[in-house]
Order: structure tokens, then C-alpha cells, then sequence
């Protein structure tokens, strides 16, 4: 939440910014997430050089057991970033 001050004549009073924009781009980029969070998007996995190779099906058995952890860390690095 952003508070701006708004200075008048006797008073003082406070604007909130409730960031309606903010949430509406975690909505937005959190819909996509669970758009890749798809079994046919995690096959995904093996492509990826020398990691895909060795850890892949570890990697997709982790992140389909666990779809709702891997979506609140990636909203929460996005949350970082904003």
C-alpha cells in the first residue's frame, strides 16, 4: 500500500494507493503460471542442457507433487521484482 500526503490549507490529509494494478498483474501473471504448471508444459523439462538429462524426471515428479508451492515461489520472485 502507498500513502501519499496531501497537504491543504489546515489540514493534512491521506491519499491510499491501493495498487489495483500491482494485484492485477499478479492475477494475470499468476493465471499464467498455472497455465505452465500442465503436465504437457512440465515434459517440458528434458529439454533443458545437462540438467534435463540427469534430473529430469526428478524435477517433474517434485514439481507435479507439489504445483501450489512452485506457483507461490514464483509469485513471490514476481512480488520482488514489482
Amino acid at each position: 500500500m502507498t500513502i501519499y500526503l496531501v497537504k491543504t490549507k489546515n489540514k493534512i490529509n491521506y491519499n491510499y494507493n491501493m495498487g489495483l494494478l500491482r494485484a492485477s498483474l499478479i492475477f494475470i501473471i499468476g493465471n499464467f503460471t498455472i497455465s505452465l504448471l500442465q503436465t504437457k508444459h512440465i515434459d517440458k523439462v528434458h529439454t533443458i542442457p545437462i540438467i534435463g538429462d540427469m534430473f529430469g524426471d526428478s524435477i517433474k515428479k517434485i514439481i507435479l507433487d507439489n504445483k501450489s508451492m512452485a506457483l507461490l515461489i514464483i509469485i513471490t520472485l514476481v512480488e520482488f521484482i514489482l
